[in-house]
């Protein structure tokens, strides 16, 4: 698995709940996203 910086494109309006893991199938949530969505961080666009 290749490791490095992603770019998504988004639509606007739209709402998106995602996670991020790392080494050893460690997930963890993006505290900066500005919500939660039970476990998972939540971005609104």
């Amino acid at each position: 698995m290749a490791s490095g910086p992603v770019t998504v494109e988004l639509p606007n309006g739209s709402t998106r709940s995602f996670r991020y893991l790392a080494a050893g199938d460690y997930w963890f949530n993006d505290e900066s996203a500005g919500d939660q969505d039970g476990p998972n961080s939540r971005l609104h666009t």
